[in-house]
C-alpha cells in the first residue's frame, strides 16, 4: 500500500506509519481501491502541547480547537487529540470539531474519553451546514483511544466533523483517516492586515477605542487573534489583553471589528492582530497609539524640564495621573493639571502597591518649595 498522507511541508505535518493493522483497516473501511487517495493523520510529529488549528491544513483539515497530548493508550503511536486546552476549565459539554478544506465520502477516527467514561456521536456537516451523516451515540472508553467511528455518503459532502459528548468529557481522538475532493492547493503568502481605526500613530483622549480592519490573502481562517499592550504599573504581572475575532464577509477580503475596547490605558498602547491561512501561514501587523488627555500633553509641553519615558498611567478616583520617568502629571476633572517630581514622586511611588493601587491618591495643588529648600507635596 502506498504512503496514505503526503505533505509538502514535513516539519509541520504528520506522516503515515508503517503499522499494517492499521493499513490494512483504513484499506478495508475506505476500499482497497480507493486507500492510495485516502488521507491520515496520527498528531505523532506535532510537540505535546501544541494548540491544534491549521498545522494540517495543506492535506485538508482545519481544527476548530483543541491540543496534542501523549498518551500511552493512543490508537497508535504516542499522541492524541484532546478536546480542551491545557488547564482549561470547562462546565458544559463541549464538542471536538473540525473542517475539510475540500468536500469528502468517508471519514474514519478512534476516540476516547480522558479520565471518565462518556457517550459521544460523531456528526458529518455539508456545506450548508446540513447533517448528511451520524455515527452513534458510541460508548467511549476511559482512558483508552481505541473506539471506531465511521462516517460514509455516496458521494463527497462532508465538509464538517463534530463529535458530541453527552457529558463534559475531555475527549481525545487518534488516527483520523478521510477520503473524498483532494484538497485545494496551499497559499503561498501569508494574509496581510490593514487597520482602518484607529490609525498608527494616533493620538487619542478618549475611554474606550474601536478595532476595525482588514485581512486579505488566500485560504484565510474565519478568525484572528487580537492583542493589545499597554504600559502596567510596576506590581502588576498580568499578560497583555487577548481576544478572538471573527472575520465578516467572503472571499480573498474580509473584515474584523472590535467594537470598543473600553476604559482604555493611559499612554502608549500596542494593537496587534494575526490571521492564519490553510498553509498555515501566519500574518500579523502593529499598530501604536498614545492615549493621554490632551490637558496632559499640554502641560508637558509647558514644562520646561524633560520628564522622560511613559512609565504607567492611573485612573484613580478623582484624577487621572501619567507617570514618567523624572515626573508626573495629574488631570483633574475640572482640567487642572499638578506637577510632582523627585522625591516627592518617589514617595509617592513608594505608597502605592497591588495592596494600595492609588498610594496617596490624587495631588490636591502644585507641588512647590518649602522653608529651609523643602519641598510641599502636591
Amino acid at each position: 500500500m502506498s504512503t496514505l498522507y503526503q505533505t509538502p511541508n514535513h516539519a509541520r505535518q504528520s506522516r503515515c506509519r508503517s503499522w499494517p493493522g492499521l493499513l490494512a483497516l483504513v484499506a478495508l473501511l475506505l476500499g482497497a481501491a480507493q486507500a492510495s487517495a485516502a488521507s491520515l493523520i496520527d498528531f505523532e510529529a506535532l510537540p505535546v502541547g501544541t494548540t491544534l488549528s491549521a498545522q494540517f491544513g495543506p492535506s485538508g483539515v482545519i481544527f476548530q480547537s483543541g491540543y496534542v497530548d501523549a498518551d500511552a493508550a493512543a490508537h497508535s503511536g504516542q499522541h492524541i487529540a484532546r478536546t480542551y486546552g491545557l488547564n482549561a476549565e470547562v462546565f458544559t459539554p463541549t464538542s471536538f470539531g473540525l473542517t475539510f478544506t475540500s468536500a469528502q465520502a468517508q471519514v474514519l477516527l478512534f476516540a476516547g474519553s480522558y479520565f471518565a467514561a462518556a457517550n459521544a456521536t460523531l456528526l458529518g456537516y455539508d456545506a450548508q451546514d446540513n447533517v448528511v451523516a451520524q455515527d452513534g451515540p458510541r460508548a467511549l472508553v476511559a482512558d483508552a483511544y481505541h473506539t471506531e467511528f465511521r462516517l460514509e455518503v455516496p458521494t463527497p459532502r462532508i465538509v464538517r466533523l463534530e463529535l458530541r459528548p453527552d457529558t463534559t468529557a475531555d475527549l481525545g481522538i487518534d488516527d483520523l483517516a478521510f477520503d473524498g475532493d483532494p484538497p485545494p492547493p496551499p497559499p503561498d503568502k501569508a494574509p496581510v492586515i490593514t487597520f482602518t481605526e484607529p490609525l498608527d500613530g494616533s493620538d487619542l483622549d478618549t475611554d474606550a477605542v474601536g478595532i476595525v480592519g482588514v485581512v486579505t490573502g488566500e485560504g484565510l481562517l474565519p478568525s484572528v487573534e487580537l492583542t493589545i499592550a499597554w504600559h502596567y504599573p510596576p506590581e502588576t504581572t498580568a499578560p497583555p489583553y487577548g481576544s478572538t475575532l471573527d472575520l465578516f464577509g467572503s472571499g480573498n477580503a474580509r473584515q474584523f471589528v472590535f467594537p470598543a475596547f473600553s476604559i482604555l490605558p493611559l499612554g502608549p498602547i500596542e494593537i496587534t492582530v494575526e490571521a492564519t491561512n490553510t498553509a498555515n501561514l501566519t500574518g500579523g501587523s502593529t499598530i501604536t497609539i498614545n492615549n493621554l488627555p490632551a490637558a496632559i500633553r499640554k502641560r508637558m509641553a509647558a514644562e520646561q524640564a524633560p520628564f522622560g519615558e511613559f512609565g504607567f498611567g492611573l485612573t484613580a478616583t478623582g484624577c487621572k495621573i501619567a507617570i514618567y520617568d523624572s515626573g508626573a502629571i495629574s488631570l483633574d476633572p475640572d482640567g487642572t493639571t499638578h506637577v510632582f517630581r523627585g522625591d516627592i514622586l518617589e514617595k509617592w511611588l513608594s505608597l502605592r502597591g497591588e495592596a494600595s493601587y492609588e498610594g496617596l491618591g490624587c495631588p490636591l495643588e502644585e507641588q512647590r518649595d518649602g522653608v529651609g529648600g523643602s519641598l510641599v507635596p502636591p
